[in-house]
């Protein structure tokens, strides 16, 4: 579901540059590191994540300016897939159409990550892409079935609400995702930076 292969592929990619942590650590042995707001990241969620895993990875303190050592985030790539697909409907028979409807997406988050030294401005390893992904199911906001259900007594109800979260339409859907997503890819990026130590 997530983009999981890059775990292992960051510490080929950045143990190759040939460059060793040699700085300052804190005095419980953490280097101190700034993370600078990620662009593309509209409101701050793909930061506050990339925060949260490097506090709780144990090897860096986190500083909001003066960090020897500066994690750089840029996303280059945010798009959606359509994946999954179902027959429309008629509204009032209910007969099949011909066309087809998407119903699950994956949403495609690629980000440019570059660890640089900030006292000598060195690039301790990157630029390089790391690839995230993560999937949602959708309705279709348009069609009155999609949306609702005849219970057993009768009576309209709303399928939303039934759903437990799972369900949402794609424009919803695209947002619920971010959390998850962003976890993952923050994660991924820690983890590679942390196997180079």
């Amino acid at each position: 579901m997530f983009g999981y292969k890059w775990l292992f592929a960051l510490p080929l990619l950045f143990g190759g540059c040939g460059y060793r942590f040699d700085g300052e650590a804190t005095e419980e042995g953490r280097i101190t590191l700034s993370i600078p707001y990620v662009n593309g990241d509209p409101d701050g969620l793909l930061t506050d994540e990339l925060i949260r895993q490097c506090s709780a990875s144990g090897v860096f303190e986190y500083m909001r300016d003066g960090g020897e050592y500066s994690l750089q985030v840029n996303v280059v790539k945010d798009e959606n897939h359509r994946i999954g697909f179902r027959y429309d409907r008629n509204d009032t028979t209910g007969a099949v159409k011909s066309n087809l409807i998407p119903i699950e997406f994956r949403r495609v988050v690629a980000a440019e990550v570059m660890f640089v030294h900030c006292p000598t401005g060195e690039i301790a390893f990157g630029p390089e892409v790391v690839t995230g992904s993560g999937e949602y199911d959708t309705v279709n906001p348009s069609a009155v079935t999609d949306l609702t259900f005849i219970n057993p007594l009768g009576v309209r109800e709303k399928v939303i609400q039934f759903s437990l979260g799972q369900l949402d339409t794609p424009e919803g859907g695209q947002d619920n995702v971010r959390v998850p997503l962003y976890r993952d890819l923050a994660q991924i990026i820690v983890d590679g930076i942390v196997n180079t130590l």
